[in-house]
């Protein structure tokens, strides 16, 4: 049996069920839909400063993206704000969600110096 690509994300981190597949369905939704957009499930390790790192880090690494990344869209799936986006926005927020994460974790390993964000409400 063939794994979900969306499931392989949070292969080995520690999150409850309910977290991540109600994050997996949603991501499923979207990228499902006939858009040229899709919600990046790629490993967060797989290009850049990430990848050059022990493998050991890129599995630790891996953990605490899915960690972050499920309960940060768990929260923001459930928002008003974000049921009243159409499917390009919704694709793009998480995009932003996924990309803030992974900028964190390389300034908290010491790989970039910290990105002043712009707040979007």
């Amino acid at each position: 049996e063939t794994q979900n690509p969306v499931s392989q994300l949070f292969a080995g981190a520690r999150i409850k069920e309910e977290v991540s597949s109600s994050v997996i369905r949603e991501i499923d939704k979207l990228n499902s839909k006939n858009t040229d957009e899709k919600v990046n499930i790629a490993k967060v390790t797989k290009t850049g400063l990430l990848s050059n790192l022990s493998d050991e880090k890129k599995n630790k690494i891996e953990k605490e993206f899915a960690q972050r990344y499920a309960t940060n869209v768990k929260t923001y799936i459930a928002t008003t704000q974000y049921k009243n986006l159409d499917t390009s926005e919704k694709v793009k927020a998480l995009n932003k969600i996924r990309n803030n994460i992974r900028d964190d974790i390389k300034v908290e390993y010491g790989l970039a110096k910290p990105k002043k964000r712009r707040r979007s409400n």
